[in-house]
Formats: C-alpha cells, structure tokens, sequence
C-alpha cells in the first residue's frame, strides 16, 4: 500500500521535468524528506491509534515510520532521473550478478539458516551499484524488499525466526524488515551516487585533458615545455620538438631545459639574479613571486646546434591544491621578426639621418635666398632710382627708342624688386620674426581695393571681373595692407589663369562664424595631383608651366601665411579645364 501510494504521488509531480538524482547531496535530501514526511504520518497514525484506544503510541509510531521510510527509501528513484552514461560493465557480469543475487536471497532466507547470512545481499547490491546504472540497482532493491516483506508476511525468512527465538511481539519482523531495507537503500544509494560522481569526474578530468593535450599538440609552431621543480621536463610539445630537433620520449621524465639553452646566456643571466647557473636562472623571479609571469628572449640551440632566439614566457604551475608543482614554459621562434625589427630600425635611422639632412640644407636654401633678396633689394632699388633721373632729366633729350628701352628697365625692374619683396617676406613669415599690424578694419574695403589692383590686365584680356561685397563694414582685426595683398594675389592669379573673355568673381560674406572671402574663376582648373603641393613654395602646377603662364610661386605660400597669421583658413577647390575657387575664413573679432 505504501509502495503503491508513493508510485502514484512520484507519477502525477514528475509529468514533466523529473527531479534529478546524481550526486550523494540529492540522495540526502530525499533521505531527510522522506525521514520528515514518515515521522508526521507515524505521528498522526500513532497519536489515532493512542485516542481510539486500540494499541500504543510508540508500536503504531514504530510501524509507521519505519515502513513509510522504507517504502520511499526503496522506490523514490524509480521517479527520479537516475542515470550515468559512463558504466563500462556488460550484460556477461549484469547476469552474473543478477543470478548470484537471485541465489542468495532464495538460499539466504531459508527458515534453517542463521540471521547474520542474511546480509550477503548487501555486497551484491554494492556491486550492481558501483558497476550498473542506478537505475538497476533501484529496481533490483525493489525487488528484495517485496521479497523481504512477501516472505514476512507468510510466517518465513531469517526476521521471523529470529523474532520468534527472541520472544518479542511479532509486530517487530515488520519493523526489522523495514529498518533492513532503509540500511540497505542507504548503503547501496549512496555507494552507486557517490561512484557516479566519481565517474562523472573522472570522464570530465579526461575529457579536459584530451582537449588540453590537442591544444598542445596543435601549436605546432609554439614549443610548450612544462618542468616539474627539480626542473626535469614534463611536457613537450610537437612544436618544441620541431623547433629543438629532440622527440618527446627522448627528454619526458629524464632530460632538463638546460640541454636546449646557451650556456653562457644562462651564466650571464644567473648572475643578474645572483643565483646558481641553471634553473634558478629562468625561474628565479617566477618562484619568488616577483612577478606572475617572465617574458625574456633565450636563444635556443637545437640538436644539430643551429640557433634561435625566441620570446619565451615563464609562468608557474600548481596543481588542484594550489600547491606549486613546477613551471610552464611558452617559446615562440622570433629570429626573424628580431632581423626585420633590426633591419627597419637602421632603415628608420638612415631615414632620419637624411631627413636632418634635408632639413639642414633647406635651412641653407632658406638662408642663401634671404641673404641673395636682402643683396639684390640695394642694386634693385638704385637701378630704379636712376631709371627715374633718366626719365626725369634727360627725357627731352631721348628719342622714342631710348624712351622705349628706360620704360622696360623699370617695368622689368620693379617686377624684380617685387620678387625679392616677396622672397623676403615668405624668409620672414617661415622664420617667425614676420610682423603686422593688429588693428581692426573694414575688411570689405579692403577687398575692393585688392580686387581693383590686376583690373587693367583683366580689361586687356576681357576678363570679367566681379566684385560683390556687403553694404555694411565687415570688421576684421589684423593688417589692412597685407589684406589688400592677400585680394590682389588671389584676383590676380584667377585673372592670370584665365582665359580671354572669362570670368572671375571675388565675393565677400559675413557669416555668423566669421567673413568668408570666395574666389572663383574660370580658368584651366589645377589638376587633382597638383593640389596638396600647391602652398609650397616655388612650386607651379604643371599645366600653368606648360601653358607658358608666368609666376614665381610665391604668391600663394605668402597668402597662406598672411592667413594663417590672422588666424584665418586658406582652402582650394579646382577641376582642370573648369576653374578654381579658393576660399579665405577669418574669426569674427572678439
């Protein structure tokens, strides 16, 4: 009845996920539940039975616990998951054991036999615990109990005898054979879980370390070499052996790291450490626990005594009682990244050897030109002088020729000392020592005055040349007249590379981050690769060059760092064959 009962109770909770039964700890939750639930129906029985007057408190609370516990003890797996994949043994030793216990339990409880032969169960349902799947020995114990209690109840078997010998009630046979099935559910429950776990352990130890040694076994370019504390090698990979020359079989267990190192490498550095010349000299900061890990370049020699530098890292090794059991050793072959690294190193250096070097003679360039503009400037500045007495003295006395020849000396001359004006003025902005003057203007007057400067060579060509600036001031704060330059530069180049009959537009905005002069035209364009190295000086974009546009590439570098010293952005946007826009941002004045 109790057996039935739990069977109906373990069906109707367990319909869907089945509790699971795997470790010694669920066993015990089961034993303390069961052991709670029996007491509180021998309780309840008892106390009925006491009030009722038809027997005792204690015999009913007797009878009750021990055949409720027994009855759960015994059946409760059957409703649990109880299952362990990793069993080795066979049907072969399943019959053996089954028949061995079928014999015994016939023979074991015949009325002749003494109480103590009884217990040669026990071994047998320890043996199918510790070798079948629990799910065998919970049925195997199901079947001994209904032996037990069928026995029992017709009068026969090894408890009846004994109680009878004994003179006490019969009531106890229930009793003695319920306490016999709770001892034997315990000890067989717990033996089967508790080699479960073992087996569960053991599987996933083995399985962790079949992949360990598969990921050791598959570096096969990084050498793995594990050392125990005497410093006898433990591990050693594929890898170490293609890079050493060495089979593993040939170091395992008998060879230390010493055999593969150099010597004086390991000298030198024992004696960085103060310690002897060997292990001590690799592990020294490892063990002492200076540091977790050591990364160090060691040079290799391998069996046919080739060498190899390699990066190695040293860590420590402890076993699962965090006990220290040796030291683990990652080396990667880098000789040829070191020759690459030294390679590019002396490249770099030359590099930068030649780069001083071009710095310096640029420095020479830069002062050679400045010293050249400041001795031209003085023979410039006379010749011109003298064109004007000329011109001014004698020219009644000149015919048209000789007027012709004084006229050209002074145009060609100025255009000169304007060269040397701007070399000297590009000397001073790169140096530093360029100033200006920083005063707030009327930036838009400025722009009608530089625009209005390359107006006869635009009206000699039929270039339309448009000037659109706001009606109100647009203040700046800076220099008026290098301004005008900065305008004249930029309306002259467009001018200069425009077509006959084209058009240039210099327009001047107010925006709410500050003005923005535009200049556009629509010229020959600038071809894209010309673009980055249009502010440098002297340099001329290859079109304008072969057009036969004349220029000093000057003109653009000096407006970037008229610009640039206002605080200002000078940008470019060109197409060859449609035209250029530059474009100037200032900050609005504070």
């Amino acid at each position: 009845g109790n057996a039935a009962e739990l069977m109906v109770v373990c069906a109707w909770i367990c319909r869907g996920a089945r509790p699971a039964l795997s470790a010694p700890v669920d066993f015990w939750r089961v034993v303390v539940g069961a052991t709670a639930g029996a007491a509180t129906i021998a309780a309840i029985g008892g106390a009925a039975i006491a009030l009722s007057g038809d027997g005792t408190f204690g015999a009913t609370f007797q009878a009750v616990l021990t055949s409720h516990l027994s009855a759960v003890l015994v059946l409760a797996p059957l409703g649990l998951r109880c299952r362990n994949p990793y069993r080795l043994a066979g049907a072969p030793e399943l019959g053996a054991q089954l028949g061995l216990l079928i014999v015994c339990s016939w023979f074991g409880f015949l009325p002749e036999q003494s109480l103590p032969v009884g217990f040669v169960v026990f071994p047998l349902l320890v043996w199918a615990a510790m070798r079948f799947p629990l799910w065998i020995t919970v049925v195997e114990l199901a079947a001994l109990g209904c032996f037990l209690v069928l026995h029992a109840t017709h009068g026969r078997g090894l408890y009846v005898i004994a109680v009878e010998d004994a003179g006490l009630a019969p009531g106890v046979v229930a009793t003695l054979v319920h306490l016999v099935l709770i001892s034997v559910a315990v000890t067989v429950y717990m033996v089967g879980l508790s080699t479960a776990a073992r087996d569960r352990a053991h599987a996933e130890v083995l399985a962790s370390r079949l992949h360990l040694d598969a990921i050791i076994s598959s570096a096969n370019r990084t050498a793995i070499i594990q050392v125990d504390l005497d410093g006898t090698v433990q591990v050693f990979n594929e890898g170490a052996s293609r890079m050493l020359g060495w089979r593993a079989d040939e170091v395992v267990g008998t060879a230390s790291p010493l055999i593969f190192h150099d010597p004086d490498e390991v000298a030198t550095r024992a004696a960085e450490l103060g310690v002897p010349a060997g292990l001590e000299a690799f592990v020294h900061r490892v063990r002492t626990r200076e540091a977790d890990a050591e990364r160090r370049d060691w040079t290799f020699v391998a069996r046919d005594g080739s060498r190899r530098l390699v990066a190695m890292v040293i860590s420590r090794v402890e076993g699962a009682d965090g006990a220290h059991v040796g030291y683990l050793g990652i080396a990667e072959d880098v000789t040829a990244d070191r020759e690459v690294a030294t390679v590019l190193a002396e490249a770099l250096e030359h590099q930068r050897a030649l780069a001083e070097r071009l710095r310096e003679a640029d420095q020479l360039k830069d002062d050679f030109v400045s010293s050249v503009s400041h001795e031209l400037r003085t023979p410039m500045t006379s010749v011109l002088g003298y064109t004007e007495i000329l011109q001014d003295s004698y020219a009644d006395t000149l015919d048209a020729d000789a007027q012709m020849l004084l006229g050209r000396i002074e145009t060609n001359g100025r255009r000169m000392l304007d060269i040397v004006e701007d070399l000297l003025t590009l000397s001073r902005i790169q140096a530093g020592t360029w100033t200006m003057e920083e005063r707030p203007f009327d930036l838009s007057l400025s722009v009608r005055r530089g625009a209005g400067v390359p107006a006869p060579q635009a009206d000699a060509r039929r270039v339309h040349v448009t000037v659109a600036v706001p009606d109100r001031p647009v203040p700046v704060v800076g220099d008026a007249r290098e301004m005008e330059r900065v305008v004249t530069n930029l309306v002259g180049n467009a001018v200069k590379f425009t077509p006959d009959g084209g058009a240039v537009v210099a327009s001047l905005t107010d925006s709410e981050q500050g003005p923005v002069l535009t200049v556009t035209d629509t010229g020959i364009g600038i071809p894209p690769e010309a673009l980055p190295q249009l502010f440098d000086r002297f340099y001329r974009a290859p079109n304008a060059a072969a057009a036969g546009i004349p220029g000093t590439g000057l003109g653009l570098p000096i407006a970037k760092g008229v610009i640039e010293r206002h605080r200002g952005t000078l940008t470019v946007e060109s197409e060859a064959g449609v035209g250029t826009t530059f474009e100037v941002r200032l900050p609005r004045p504070a």
